[in-house]
């Protein structure tokens, strides 16, 4: 089973996911915010578009439903859904790919042997001494 120290940066994961994928309008080609004017003194200037372009979320089978289905599967699916929102599957990868090396970094702090338990000697802006997990 998994730790609650997994469970819920999963769960961090997931939030970020969420809000991310929520706001991929900044991801969408628009018109200039600022259209100056090379005749005169002052720019004159158009209010930003707001209005946001559909993204297409992508339909998994049954197996999925009662399985689940990772983070990069998902994202691959949107891209191709959206190829506009390539470089976000590029993005969510990285960050994949740290919360795993950091869930593995916690996981193995449990261990004796692991030299990440105690106090690092530094101490942090609230004037506590940090502790060798809070450094990483």
């Amino acid at each position: 089973q998994e730790s609650k120290e997994q469970q819920d940066l999963k769960m961090r994961v997931a939030l970020v996911f969420i809000a991310l994928v929520g706001s991929t309008s900044a991801f969408t080609v628009s018109k200039p915010a600022f259209q100056g004017s090379s005749s005169s003194l002052f720019a004159t200037l158009e209010a930003p578009s707001m209005s946001r372009a559909k993204t297409k979320a992508p339909v998994f089978d049954e197996v999925c439903e009662t399985t689940g289905v990772t983070l990069t599967r998902f994202m691959v699916e949107v891209a191709m859904l959206n190829p506009e929102l390539k470089e976000l599957t590029t993005l969510f990868g990285g960050i994949d790919t740290a919360c795993k090396a950091i869930a593995n970094l916690v996981k193995r702090s449990q261990l004796p042997a692991s030299e990440t338990l105690g106090y690092e000697g530094n101490i942090n802006v609230q004037g506590e001494d940090q502790k060798k997990l809070d450094v990483i």
